[in-house]
Formats: structure tokens, C-alpha cells, sequence
């Protein structure tokens, strides 16, 4: 080796390189799920009032009654609609003391006929989408669980309720995760419980979870509203509704496949 090249090799292998001081990948999703989720959290601020009357910009009232159902009317005037931002259920106790379920869920006019001709309650109300995340539960408890690590139910015209995945095959749950976009998939995180944001980020590549930071910062910024891009094909994140909404239907689309293939079979055997 020449002087040269002893005196400059020393000179490299002496200077530290800097330090990178930037999040690594797991570290960046918690902060940028915490980022948006309070921004949604500022914007939606019907969610976090109390049942009552709340405040508004014009000569009217609206009534919260659950975090699903309001009241809006005009005093003294001819105007008293019920509006109803997603389906729920709730458990109330009547005048006797009596627990009693009540709520609004949407069932299309064929599965509501269909529905007619089952022979139990929890039959029934399969027909309907699953209502909100907060009430999940409760309707589970009606309509029967399904056995956990099974391979997924398909229920026709019903959408499945998100938080359904953590019940399904692995196999299953990877391949419908894989069809969808990963704009989709990042207001899935956002708007994902605890259990089921760690449920898909456990599910993702490494190389996936690099493609949702990308998404989340997108998000993030102003210049992600549908207004300001007019031409992207991408949600916003005031355009949630229509992500998650865009999810639920491949978790259909995949039910129904896997409803086919199991037709098939049974028909050669």
C-alpha cells in the first residue's frame, strides 16, 4: 500500500460517521398512527361529546342520544329527523329492570327477505352488517361467535365487520391483506383497534411496512386532501369511511372465493 493510500485510509477509517438519529421503522408507525389519530380526534368531534345537546352554527339543535344516533330539529319549527352515522347496538334496562337490546342495523330488502325465512333470532340478524366496532361484541353474542382459527364464514350480503380478521386462518388473513392497496391499508391502521393493529402490522413485510410509512406521512399532510389532488386515486384522510369501507368489501370478495371453492369441491366429491 502507498503512503498515500495509508495516510487517506487512515483518514477514513478515523472519521465516525454520524449518527442516525431517525426512528426505525416501528417507531415511526407509532408516531405517525399517533399524529393522525389526533388530528381525526380534533376533527370529529362528535365522538368524544356526551349525550345531549351539542353546538352548532344555526338556528337548529342536534341531539346526541349514542355515539351512533342524533336528533336534529328545529325549535318550534316543522323539522325532527333521526340521523344515524353507523350501525349500533345497545344493552339498556327497561322500566321492570329488564336488560334489553336495542340499536339500528342496515340490511339490504333481498337479505331482509332472505332473513324471513331463518328460524332463530341469531339467523336473523346475520343477514345484517355488523354494527359499529364499540357494539361488536354484543352483536356477536346474538348472532354466535364463530369458532376461533377456523377458516372465515361467508355471510351473504353482509359486510364483515373489521375486527373479524383476528379470527381468521393466517393463510387467509395474509392473502386478503395482500389485495389491498396499501393506502387502504394504512386507514385501516389509523382507525384499527389495539388488537387489530397489532394483528396487521404483525401480518406485513418488512417492505409493506416501509409502504405504509410512505402512506402515513402522505396522509399527514394537507396536500393529501382530495381538493388539493384531484387526480390521485388515493383516500385522503377525511376519506376514511370509503377506505374502510374499500377493506370490508375485499374481506367479502375473499369470503366469497373461498365460499366458491368449497361449493366446487363438494360438487367432485
Amino acid at each position: 500500500m502507498s503512503v498515500w493510500s495509508r495516510l487517506f485510509g487512515g483518514n477514513r477509517r478515523g472519521r465516525a460517521a454520524p449518527a442516525d438519529s431517525s426512528p426505525g421503522p416501528d417507531a415511526r408507525l407509532d408516531q405517525l398512527l399517533r399524529e393522525l389519530r389526533a388530528k381525526l380526534e380534533k376533527f370529529l368531534v362528535i365522538r368524544s361529546a356526551p349525550a345531549g345537546e351539542m353546538p352548532t352554527g344555526g338556528p337548529y339543535t342536534l341531539t346526541k342520544t349514542n355515539d351512533s344516533l342524533f336528533r336534529l330539529e328545529i325549535p318550534g319549527g316543522g323539522l325532527a329527523v333521526l340521523i344515524n352515522t353507523r350501525p349500533f347496538l345497545t344493552r339498556q334496562k327497561g322500566p321492570d329492570g329488564s336488560l334489553k337490546v336495542q340499536g339500528l342495523l342496515r340490511m339490504s330488502e333481498t337479505a331482509l327477505c332472505r332473513a324471513l325465512q331463518e328460524k332463530s333470532v341469531g339467523a336473523f340478524l346475520s343477514r345484517a352488517e355488523p354494527p359499529a366496532e364499540s357494539s361488536l361484541a354484543l352483536f356477536q353474542s346474538l348472532v354466535g361467535t364463530p369458532a376461533s382459527g377456523g377458516r372465515p364464514t361467508y355471510i351473504p350480503e353482509a359486510l364483515p365487520a373489521m375486527s373479524s380478521l383476528l379470527q381468521w386462518d393466517l393463510f387467509d388473513a395474509d392473502q386478503m391483506i395482500a389485495r389491498n392497496s396499501p393506502n387502504v391499508l394504512a386507514h385501516a391502521l389509523v382507525h384499527a383497534d389495539a388488537d387489530l393493529e397489532a394483528f396487521l402490522r404483525k401480518r406485513c413485510s418488512s417492505r409493506l411496512r416501509l409502504l405504509l410509512i410512505d402512506e402515513l406521512e402522505r396522509l399527514a399532510f394537507p396536500a393529501s386532501r382530495p381538493e388539493m389532488n384531484p387526480g390521485s386515486r388515493n383516500l385522503g384522510l377525511l376519506q376514511y369511511e370509503e377506505a374502510l369501507l374499500e377493506f370490508r368489501r375485499t374481506m367479502a370478495d375473499y369470503l366469497l372465493r373461498q365460499e366458491r371453492v368449497r361449493l366446487r369441491q363438494e360438487r367432485r366429491h
